[in-house]
């Protein structure tokens, strides 16, 4: 029946945008973790916004964190991110 092949298509296309939002979040942290970072944690959620966790001895400067923003930009094209430093 259609409607079973429509609601087959939504859940397919909800698995396909899941698999690319982790596939997003992997390449951050591995970007991340290329620029000189101990570790990150990158979580992107439905509505568009990332959230990005840093591992560092200090504190972030404004300049790292428009650097990781940058990263998080250009790989999901996303601009809603709200970068936290974690110790």
């Amino acid at each position: 029946p259609p409607e079973r092949i429509f609601a087959l298509t939504l859940s397919n296309n909800a698995l396909v945008e899941k698999a690319k939002m982790n596939d997003q979040e992997s390449r951050v942290e591995s970007e991340i973790r290329n620029k000189g970072y101990e570790d990150s944690l990158c979580m992107i959620n439905e509505n568009g916004n990332v959230k990005v966790y840093v591992k560092v001895n200090e504190t972030l400067s404004e300049e790292d964190s428009a650097s990781i923003k940058k990263i998080v930009e250009d790989i999901t094209t996303l601009s809603d991110v709200d970068v936290t430093a974690m110790k």
